[in-house]
């Protein structure tokens, strides 16, 4: 049966460049005459965000913020590397890259080969120099493999969800930054050259009514004050429930597979309401909260006007992702050291199906039985050990399971396929 590993990480297009350029989207920001004075002030700004901005636009922030940054992208490379994945499947959204006015679709499988991609295209845009001080023309090779994406693809059809793919990149258009940033950063050492998995890349229109719009990106306010919205996006709930069909399409076979969510929270640049100039922290902290809680029923719950209010166009990638980690975004350790029960949560790094199980009956009225030929499964994740009955419905959603109960206190965890 095929193993899975769920990982989370930034595509933040800046941290390519130099820490000059890093503030340089708050900066052309601040240029925009139809925001007013009192917003621009950093007096009036959170204190973070102030200190941060300093009396050099952010440049001396930008050097620990880079580092702060990468540090965790090696913890995450070395994570996949221990993982020893056969393949690393990408959900990351298309800002007006192949989604464009001729079509766009909820979500694409991008079944390409190897691909050799110019590296630096946006911050050659921008007119900044890369982080790297390598040639502006500096290409790297995206490994894929079209047969394994298009067979991810027509498996997702076969099983309801009418998936979109695409075979060839567009012309005329940078390659979505998404995954692209997702080689580059994960093998942030040398550039992106030297990255060895192969990538099945998933696209996702994370900006719905902004898509065409605003053409996914950055805009002035006398440019939206009379906009025409594009029709919405995917919900978060499609996202899940996708992110779930592509683990039961994988499941039985012998792959590791790392899901990896090339995403973000709130991006300043979509929040209306805070003038873009900064992100809303406030609903991210709800969703983040949701996420480590083990409840994707809230993220399940969250609307496309919530969404876009919020500006976390971005997070429907990371719902994707969600469920084919076992949850394994989140936390693995409790973050104070101490042991997971006394937070209410138990944790899982890789653990057997059968280990888990046992631990969870410790929290749980009755009997729960692993059968044997579900027992070496994995399992990563937090789980909020208050609700086990949910516990139980994620292991059904998430592994080649299902969880059979004579009665409420007799609970049985079998193959999908038992009788």
């Amino acid at each position: 049966m095929a193993e899975f590993r769920g990982l989370g990480m930034t595509h933040y297009p800046l941290l390519a460049g130099t820490d000059e350029h890093m503030a340089g989207l708050l900066r052309w920001t601040l240029t925009d005459p139809d925001i007013p004075a009192h917003a621009k002030d950093p007096t009036g700004w959170p204190e973070l965000m102030r200190t941060e901005w300093g009396d050099d636009d952010g440049t001396t922030a930008a050097a620990g913020h880079r580092a702060a940054l990468v540090d965790n992208l090696h913890r995450v490379r070395a994570a996949l590397d221990a993982f020893e994945p056969d393949l690393v499947v990408v959900w990351g959204d298309d800002q007006y890259e192949n989604f464009r006015e001729e079509v766009v679709p909820s979500f694409c499988v991008l079944a390409y080969g190897d691909l050799e991609v110019p590296a630096f295209e946006v911050m050659n845009a921008r007119g900044a120099p890369n982080a790297w001080g390598l040639p502006d023309d500096t290409s790297i090779v995206l490994h894929g493999d079209a047969a394994v994406s298009r067979r991810l693809a027509d498996e997702l059809i076969r099983d309801g969800f009418d998936m979109a793919y695409s075979y060839r990149v567009r012309a005329g258009a940078h390659f979505p930054h998404a995954i692209l940033n997702t080689q580059l950063f994960l093998d942030y050492d040398d550039a992106g050259r030297a990255f060895p998995y192969p990538l099945v890349p998933i696209t996702v229109n994370c900006y719905g009514q902004h898509a065409i719009a605003r053409r996914g990106g950055w805009a002035r306010f006398a440019d939206i004050e009379d906009e025409t919205l594009d029709p919405i996006g995917p919900t978060p709930a499609r996202c899940l429930d996708l992110g779930a069909a592509v683990v039961r399409a994988y499941a039985g076979t012998d792959l590791r597979v790392a899901m990896v969510a090339s995403s973000s929270w709130s991006h300043a640049f979509l929040v209306d309401k805070l003038w873009h100039l900064r992100p809303d922290t406030e609903a991210d902290r709800t969703l983040y909260k949701a996420l480590v809680g083990n409840d994707l029923e809230r993220w399940r719950a969250t609307t496309p006007a919530e969404i876009v209010d919020a500006g976390q166009h971005t997070v429907l990638g990371a719902a994707g992702a969600a469920p084919p980690a076992s949850n394994a975004l989140l936390p693995l350790a409790a973050p104070d050291g101490a042991p997971g029960w006394l937070h209410g949560v138990l944790y899982a790094d890789g653990m057997r199906l059968a280990d888990f199980l046992a631990e969870l009956a410790r929290y749980r009225p009755g009997v729960v039985r692993c059968a044997p030929e579900v027992a070496d499964l994995r399992i990563s994740g937090a789980f909020q050990l208050a609700d086990t009955d949910y516990v139980l419905a994620l292991l059904r959603e998430t592994l080649p399971v299902q969880v059979l109960l004579r009665t409420r206190w007799w609970v049985t965890v079998a193959p999908r396929d038992a009788g």
